[in-house]
């Protein structure tokens, strides 16, 4: 199921926004610079586990739903993340910070 932001009550919207923002907070953060590719990769890598784990603390912090199921979890954060980013790419990467 695909989330839509529009159709959901407004304290799941603030938790998917908080989610969202989490995760972009972290993935705009200034990069470390890299000598090699496979340097910039496993940065990159970094950076991803990071922004998850900023935005999986932020959903168990703010969710009342959240559970001890660690792949539920992942699994609907990543569909917040999807979701914020599908309203509108050009904002949820280029947008200015909220």
């Amino acid at each position: 199921m695909t989330l839509t932001p529009g159709h959901l009550p407004e304290e799941q919207r603030k938790i998917l926004r908080a989610v969202a923002l989490a995760y972009r907070r972290v993935m705009r953060g200034a990069e470390e610079p890299a000598a090699t590719r496979a340097e910039e990769a496993r940065l990159a890598q970094k950076r991803q586990s990071e922004a998850l784990a900023a935005a999986t603390a932020e959903y168990r912090r703010l969710s009342p739903w959240a559970t001890g199921d660690k792949r539920a979890v992942s699994a609907e954060v990543n569909r917040i993340i999807a979701a914020a980013i599908n309203v509108d790419p050009q904002w949820f990467w280029h947008g200015p910070d909220a």
